[in-house]
């Protein structure tokens, strides 16, 4: 029911039949409130829409599922619930549904045109598309910030298709309370069943009318008795210090993006360099990989060297990233798979081989001195970060960060210390989540979805129905992050690495020079 100007606006009256259920306590919170997401995908075929939309509305008819089409809701104390309706109609869908054609190939509309032309064994470039894209992704009647769901009848989950002649895009929207970037891949493989007429592969709902994290963090008996001498003015000074929670700056800004290709060859390059530079590092230092019929050998992930690789850029172009300051790099952290798996002290929260759609994140912390980040080598950053995350990542560390959270809202800079408070930037890897292994072949138009050859020109044997290009652009009423954020959208069928990164307007010039300059 829409307001008149100037008045509150009222929610749509409540239908008896819905069934309510308060969400869980790791997606309502001021920080997931205030964002919402479109995550586009790119395929290089046209796909069926209509098709599309048809497997996912039957997948969230299923038991559990359901929940993933009810009403966003605000009590009168302020806590949100989801309205489940009894049954899904043409009048109340679980998805939100558009799609929008083109009569012209992708690369001769003006945002195709803006996309960079990759080939195999190319340089590193990067291009604004970010901003310009969402041009296309979104609609007269987008969800983008909560109002937008509570004080109307649409569902949580935006779907919108655009058809080119030779393209498609596919964008998913939805509020950062609904799911995290596991549970959005956890959604994209029961989808795909759905589309391959698979349903019983589609795994149970975890989590429907109940928390599965509402324990995460509690403290245990012999905790308690330790933790009632611990919490004094003391300890609650050190935590409202913890450089972790600067990640979110308090005067909103606007930021600018950039989306970034990373070719395969030159991915194999910067690994040789990395690890090359961990013959100059202490033993200690270092993350081992063992095997059984091989000597242990130092380990870095694609994950922690594009962290590190990425930041250094900014790093270059960007003052806050000064010899006089901190610098804390915070890794997102994926917490399902130490979740589902008990030790000697916690009960595994999660089941094997369920879905818990949600959000069950968390943060690592690296810190490096002033002047130190600057200083070291790639190699030896991306080694700071690995161990960090080895030591961060454990069940006991995580119940333990899950008592102090980070404080996204909180900023501990004070006047006066501009030049000494840490530059924080934050960074999250996707490519654990295979993005780019979502396959919507069994929609392809005009194409025999049995045909293992080359589907067109252009598109390799086992790329056809899976994306060729992947980002996510984010709403965020908070404000960007003041030093600037990274992630890693995934690695493509050809081995090469997209990410996006966003940073203050007036230094994105001074960044793509740095990459380019760096190469």
């Amino acid at each position: 029911m829409a307001a008149f100007a100037g008045q509150q606006p009222l929610a749509p009256e409540r239908i008896p039949t819905d069934t309510i259920i308060p969400l869980h306590s790791r997606d309502d919170t001021e920080q997931n409130r205030k964002i919402s997401v479109e995550f586009t995908m790119r395929f290089d075929s046209v796909l069926d829409a209509e098709k599309l939309a048809a497997a996912l509305w039957k997948l969230l008819e299923k038991p559990g599922w359901k929940k993933l089409g009810a009403r966003l809701r605000m009590k009168e104390n302020g806590k949100l619930e989801y309205h489940v309706p009894a049954s899904y109609s043409k009048e109340r869908p679980p998805i939100n549904f558009t799609q929008t054609k083109y009569d012209m190939p992708f690369s001769e509309h003006q945002i195709g045109a803006l996309f960079p032309d990759v080939k195999d064994g190319g340089d590193v470039q990067t291009f604004d598309v970010l901003d310009s894209l969402h041009v296309l992704t979104q609609t007269e009647n987008s969800t983008v910030v909560l109002a937008d769901w509570i004080y109307t009848d649409k569902a949580q989950l935006g779907l919108h298709v655009v058809n080119f002649q030779d393209a498609t895009l596919v964008t998913i929207t939805w509020l950062h309370t609904l799911l995290d970037a596991m549970g959005r891949q956890a959604l994209l493989k029961a989808w795909t069943a759905v589309l391959e007429g698979r349903g019983g592969d589609v795994p149970e709902f975890w989590g429907y009318d109940f928390d599965p994290l509402e324990k995460l963090g509690a403290l245990q008996e012999s905790e308690a008795k330790a933790e009632d001498h611990s919490i004094g003015p003391d300890s609650l000074e050190r935590e409202k210090e913890s450089p972790i929670q600067t990640i979110t700056a308090t005067q909103p800004q606007r930021g600018d993006g950039r989306m970034i290709y990373i070719p395969a060859s030159y991915m194999s390059r910067l690994r040789t360099s990395a690890l090359h530079d961990l013959s100059t590092l202490d033993p200690a230092d270092l993350t081992l990989s063992f095997s059984n019929t091989l000597p242990p050998t130092p380990f870095l992930s694609d994950g922690d060297i594009l962290c590190a690789w990425l930041t250094r850029h900014i790093a270059t172009s960007h003052p806050y990233f000064s010899a006089t300051r901190p610098v804390v790099l915070v890794n997102v952290l994926g917490m399902r798979d130490v979740l589902t798996t008990s030790t000697d002290h916690y009960d595994a929260l999660i089941p094997k081989g369920v879905a818990y759609i949600g959000n069950a994140t968390s943060g690592i912390a690296s810190s490096f001195g002033a002047g130190q980040f600057l200083d070291m080598p790639l190699g030896h950053v991306a080694a700071r970060l690995r161990k960090d995350l080895v030591a961060q990542g454990t069940r006991e560390a995580v119940e333990t960060s899950q008592r102090a959270p980070f404080h996204p809202g909180r900023e501990t800079k004070k006047e006066g210390d501009v030049d000494t408070a840490p530059a924080v930037f934050v960074f999250t890897n996707w490519a654990k989540a295979n993005f780019f292994e979502t396959d919507f072949s069994a929609v392809i138009v005009g194409e025999d979805v049995r045909d293992e050859g080359e589907g067109r020109e252009g598109v390799e044997k086992g790329a056809r129905g899976k994306p060729s290009y992947i980002h996510v652009y984010g709403t965020d009423q908070r404000g960007f992050h003041e030093n600037g954020m990274g992630n890693v959208a995934g690695k493509d069928a050809k081995g090469n690495y997209w990410m996006g990164a966003v940073m203050s307007k007036e230094f994105v010039g001074a960044f793509d020079k740095a990459v380019k300059d760096g190469q």
